[in-house]
């Protein structure tokens, strides 16, 4: 390996599948990554130049570092410019790969390269200047005879797991197991899964991860588990409660079985990007405080020309909307129950 190259952890860190490397290119820093994944039927990397100097104000590919490090759960609040550096300080050179960690979770998956691992080996030893090893999956094997999974907790980021059957579930979401897999969007991973959650999970357990409706789903007539009424792109459509396990499953059979690494690491991309740690709260409580009905209209209404004046004007996006629903809901507690349709749990 060229000396200059630097190796650092990849993705999602050292125990997870994947690489990363970086060369020190003087006021900036170059940093590439790579990882396996199912939906690229091979690999996915990243290369990015980052400066040395960040504020929560830079963009990298049009994404705010504030953005990044929020949805990394680094929270800084309006202006907090102090605290910033002081974080700065704590990471002092780690910072820019980080940064570009952080990217590669939560930034869209559509500004990551896909391609088989000697196209993505070519590519990140073209940005960095010099050789790396050969991509492979060092560590991955079934060796144990477990299955490996992906653990979805309440309030944190997936991480990997082992699992020895149905207690092991059991342990992990507390209580008897229900089957939840028809919870996600059709289109949302592009393999077979069991996704498994506390049967009673409504009733005991805090509100987790909540779902989108597709574009696909909206013309295709689904409806949400919510209200019961057909679905409307970008609106939630469900949630789930609980601590989450997913697993890999074979049709041919109808058995659990390991997820492969890519596998895994779609799991995981997808519960940090499109199904983030703490939508399962916001959704429930915009519910709750009935202001679901609100939000419906705000996606679903067809708008006179005066209103498409307003709304263009306002130019809201859903993110927002959601965030001013949650800031009316915030000063209630979540109740002990929620009134969220269960008929499909």
């Amino acid at each position: 390996m060229d000396s200059q190259i630097t190796k650092i952890p990849s993705i999602c860190g050292d125990g997870y599948p994947g690489v990363g490397f970086q060369v020190d290119n003087g006021d900036s820093v170059r940093v590439a990554m790579a990882w396996p994944s199912a939906s690229a039927e091979g690999w996915r990397s990243l290369t990015m130049e980052v400066p040395k100097k960040l504020s929560l104000d830079t963009k990298l590919n049009g994404v705010s570092v504030d953005y990044l490090l929020q949805r990394a759960d680094v929270l800084f609040g309006d202006g907090d410019r102090g605290r910033f550096k002081r974080y700065e300080r704590e990471l002092g050179d780690k910072l820019p790969s980080a940064v570009v960690r952080a990217f590669a979770r939560y930034a869209p998956i559509d500004l990551t390269y896909a391609g088989n691992a000697e196209a993505c080996r070519a590519e990140i030893e073209q940005f960095l200047g010099g050789d790396i090893p050969e991509l492979d999956l060092e560590g991955m094997d079934n060796t144990s005879g477990k299955i490996h999974a992906v653990l979805v907790p309440v309030g944190f980021d997936p991480v990997a797991i082992e699992i020895d059957g149905t207690r092991d579930i059991m342990s992990h979401v507390g209580g008897t197991i229900d089957e939840a897999s028809g919870h996600l969007p059709p289109d949302a991973l592009p393999f077979n899964l069991s996704m498994y959650v506390n049967d009673e999970g409504l009733y005991s357990c805090q509100p987790n991860r909540a779902f989108y409706a597709t574009e696909s789903m909206e013309h295709e007539g689904y409806y949400s588990a919510i209200d019961g009424k057909p679905v409307v792109s970008g609106l939630p459509s469900s949630l789930l409660f609980g601590n989450i396990v997913i697993t890999g499953f074979d049709p041919e059979t109808g058995e659990d079985k390991s997820l492969s690494a890519g596998e895994m690491m779609d799991a995981m991309n997808y519960f940090q990007r499109d199904s983030p740690r703490g939508s399962g709260r916001e959704v429930a409580l915009i519910v709750q405080n009935g202001l679901y009905g609100e939000l419906r209209q705000s996606l679903s209404h067809d708008p006179s020309a005066h209103e498409d004046k307003v709304l263009d004007n306002a130019s809201e996006s859903l993110d927002e909307m959601m965030e001013q629903k949650v800031e009316v809901a915030e000063d209630s507690e979540i109740g002990d129950e929620i009134s969220v349709s269960n008929g499909e749990r």
